[in-house]
């Protein structure tokens, strides 16, 4: 199969496809929920950002049944499986735009060095600072500013709408 290419999916797959979705984001918030017992907040927010993408996924599999008829279907490969951005905008819209935020502190993202306790928002770039190492204001730095009270509070959110998904 040539993996660059729009996915053709029969109609009677879609659910199927669903059904995975869900218990990989199930898998993820268990590792997640894993990690936030060892206090590596940073590295369990990139469980919970995975799993938001795919909670997108199934937000656009859903609305392709909905509103395409066809038989199969012709599901985008931008659109849901590699554009992470428009996935975690159809999940936050799902799961709520008070979920959008994993740390909510006094600079604005950015301002200052990381050092500095900042706003941390839900999004792609979020996931590759904690998960990559930088160097800026003279200091490497791995890892962005995670509350655990803000990512426990997400992950619930997920748990408890994902069955509506």
């Amino acid at each position: 199969m040539n993996y660059k290419k729009d996915r053709i999916v029969p109609r009677n797959r879609m659910l199927t496809g669903i059904e995975v979705c869900k218990n990989n984001i199930e898998g993820l918030l268990k590792d997640a929920k894993l990690l936030i017992t060892k206090s590596s907040f940073c590295h369990a927010y990139i469980f919970v950002q995975f799993a938001i993408e795919e909670l997108g996924k199934i937000l656009i599999f859903r609305e392709k049944l909905e509103t395409d008829l066809s038989d199969p279907l012709v599901i985008p490969k931008r659109e849901a499986f590699t554009h992470n951005p428009m996935k975690i905008q159809k999940a936050l819209k799902f799961l709520g735009e008070d979920v959008n935020k994993v740390c909510e502190g006094g600079f604005e993202r950015g301002f200052f060095e990381k050092a500095f306790e900042q706003e941390t928002y839900v999004e792609h770039q979020t996931r590759c600072d904690c998960a990559f190492v930088d160097f800026y204001g003279s200091v490497w730095h791995v890892g962005a500013s995670i509350k655990k009270e803000l990512l426990v509070n997400l992950i619930n959110r997920i748990e408890e709408k994902l069955p509506d998904a």
